[in-house]
């Protein structure tokens, strides 16, 4: 059951990392979105893989 959110996890940090590599722009607000987005994603899915 954990295997497909670790797939996801993996998935949307690889296309974050990537936006910010090609994409990154100096005079956007894009990249302080991201980060948040991130950070938010990975406390989500550090949360959903504890063990119980």
């Amino acid at each position: 059951m954990k295997k497909p959110y670790n797939i996801v996890y993996f998935v949307l940090m690889f296309l974050s990392v990537i936006y910010i590599v090609f994409f990154y722009d100096d005079n956007s607000t894009d990249l302080m979105v991201l980060a948040a987005g991130m950070f938010i994603l990975t406390s989500i899915f550090t949360y959903s893989n504890r063990k119980k």
